[in-house]
């Protein structure tokens, strides 16, 4: 019986993030969801609250200290048949897969994902190709935003 409950309650899991998924899908042109990866908190804290902060109703719907944890999350969402967010921020340099080598999975997942790599070194120029854009640290407020909006807006 209680393994009954558990299947019950993942599939109730699985519903309601398809139903979340659908209405996300019908706000499209007002909200983007957004996924934040990169092993330094501060860097997540700092990204986290600037877009909370900002009247654009983007959401930072989760984060990820890893890129292997990043590329679990697309491989579940792709299993499970969900969409994933809109906006993907990720950085170079991360413990256990870095941000290339995560992109590199993430577009063969989902090939349209929109993805902004987030370095303090100069990106090697083949690795460009799987980002739609490149914030360099440190960043300013502005300089996040704008990003978030040029790369948002080719959705």
């Amino acid at each position: 019986m209680s393994q009954n409950k558990n299947t019950d309650t993942q599939s109730l899991a699985i519903q309601a993030d398809k139903a979340e998924n659908e209405v996300s899908h019908q706000t499209k042109q007002e909200e983007k969801s957004i996924v934040i990866a990169d092993d330094d908190r501060v860097i997540v804290a700092l990204c986290s609250a600037i877009i909370s902060a900002e009247p654009s109703c983007h959401k930072v719907v989760r984060t990820f200290g890893n890129g292997k944890e990043l590329v679990d999350y697309f491989s579940e969402l792709s299993r499970n048949g969900l969409e994933g967010p809109d906006l993907v921020l990720l950085d170079y340099q991360m413990p256990l897969l870095d941000g290339v080598e995560a992109a590199k999975i993430i577009k063969e997942i989902k090939h349209e994902a929109k993805l902004v790599l987030i370095s303090a070194l100069e990106p090697n120029h083949d690795d460009l190709k799987y980002f739609d854009a490149v914030l360099r640290k440190p960043f300013s407020k502005k300089a996040l935003l704008d990003v978030i909006s040029t790369v948002t807006r080719k959705i």
